[in-house]
């Protein structure tokens, strides 16, 4: 757990401290690790994996993912999910931003609420209330005060996975989606539901013939954290990309489903409003791959294409060499929801530009999409007009792995500096 002060020339630590037992990399080996290539840090990691016969099985499979979601709340505690608890970190001297980090409290879930003895907590948000929301890899969603005094439970059902975060609206809506379904849990202060009376409800959708944990982690269910689409009297929708191979953006009715409209053919739900194939504009494409939360501005949506190709289970290696000049994947694209004939349509994409594993933003005031991107083996800001698709500019960042993106989002902070995640660190771009 760092605390970083980025109004310096450059990044400097106010504080650091060990978060959990556990280490992936001591500090000697991450300090050499991080100024190599992608390619020799996988040669090195390679050899470190599960064998053949260990595969990514319950329990094994989501050993690295329970903390990914982090929430930090107004009163400047920062909420780490870490397996089985919840930490409040926060400062030592109230009001002092340059005061050491302290653990202010811990949250655990009760263990009989718990599905599975190797359940962890995967998603991390906060409801309108102020309240924290989670998820698990087992789909227990829980509803918890920031003083960790009070808790509300609902267990979707088991044999349902869940491998993303979630997201709430002002109405009490918590969207979570399976391998499976997706669903609306409705909060109203007290209780959480998903039926229909309540304000919830549930919609499977084409991804439901997985069930094998490793299978589903690499091949099924939704890629994406739910992304949320309208507002006021707008059409409002939940938006995903789904597990197919070849993937489909699927919009559903977000409070209610309109009395006239009729169920499209080939969905699973009449929640469905619309599913349409993810091609990057390659009409003879037989699957495609997006691992990202769909980008949504107004009735707009944007995904970027991650197929790589290398490893179908091993993200880890896809991750570090995405930024190779044969290993790139290419393409992005953009669709538009039109509220008049109530379709959903593809209106633009980019085959050249390679966003190979970062989530992408955007900016209003300039209209731009904002993503971590590569161009001939080195790692770039792309940036690209959300109207056309077209490319306004980009810049270098290197060719290192510590300036691999490694799935983190890019974010465009005070005095427009760009900072985004990687392995080892953290990066910052001034303008």
């Amino acid at each position: 757990m760092v605390k970083i002060d980025p109004e310096g020339d450059k990044l400097a630590y106010i504080d650091r401290v060990q978060s959990q037992e556990l280490t992936y990399f001591p500090d000697a080996l991450a300090e050499n690790l991080q100024a190599q290539s992608c390619r020799e840090v996988a040669d090195f990691l390679v050899p470190l994996l599960p064998d053949e016969d260990k595969d990514l099985r319950e329990g094994e499979a989501i050993g690295g993912a329970s903390g990914i979601y982090g929430v930090l709340s107004s009163d400047m505690n920062f909420y780490q999910p870490l397996v089985t608890t919840i930490v409040a970190w926060g400062d030592a001297e109230e009001g002092n931003r340059f005061s050491p980090i302290e653990k202010k409290r811990t949250f655990e879930i009760p263990a009989e609420k718990l599905s599975r003895e190797w359940d962890k907590i995967m998603g991390l948000s906060m409801t309108y209330d102020g309240y924290l929301t989670f998820s698990t890899n087992y789909s227990l969603v829980g509803v918890v005060s920031r003083d960790f005094t009070e808790a509300h439970y609902i267990q979707l059902p088991t044999d349902e996975y869940s491998y993303n975060s979630i997201a709430t609206d002002e109405n009490g809506g918590i969207y979570v989606v399976t391998h499976k379904a997706m669903y609306r849990i409705q909060w109203d202060g007290e209780k959480l539901s998903y039926d229909e009376n309540d304000g919830g409800w549930c919609a499977e959708y084409g991804s439901g013939q997985l069930s094998d944990v490793a299978e589903v982690q690499s091949k099924g269910g939704s890629g994406s954290t739910p992304s949320l689409m309208g507002t006021g009297d707008q059409d409002r929708f939940v938006v995903i990309t789904d597990g197919e191979k070849l993937m489909n953006m699927i919009l559903f009715w977000r409070d209610e489903i309109p009395e006239d409209w009729q169920q499209l053919p080939g969905t699973n739900s009449r929640w469905i409003a619309a599913q349409v194939r993810i091609t990057f504009g390659d009409p003879d494409r037989e699957d495609s791959f997006s691992d990202q939360s769909v980008l949504v501005r107004g009735y707009g949506a944007f995904v970027v294409n991650n197929k790589l190709g290398i490893y179908e289970d091993m993200t880890l290696l896809n991750t570090l060499l995405g930024g190779e000049l044969d290993r790139q994947p290419y393409g992005c694209e953009k669709f538009e929801w039109d509220p008049d004939t109530r379709t959903l349509s593809s209106v633009w994409v980019n085959q050249e530009v390679s966003f190979p594993n970062a989530i992408p933003t955007m900016s209003e005031e300039t209209n731009l999409i904002y993503g971590i991107g590569a161009r001939n083996g080195i790692w770039t800001v792309e940036a690209l007009d959300w109207d056309t698709g077209e490319s306004a500019w980009y810049y270098e960042v290197g060719d290192r792995a510590r300036h691999n993106s490694a799935f983190a989002a890019i974010l465009v902070g005070p005095e427009s500096a760009m900072y985004y995640g990687t392995y080892f660190g953290m990066i910052r771009i001034h303008p």
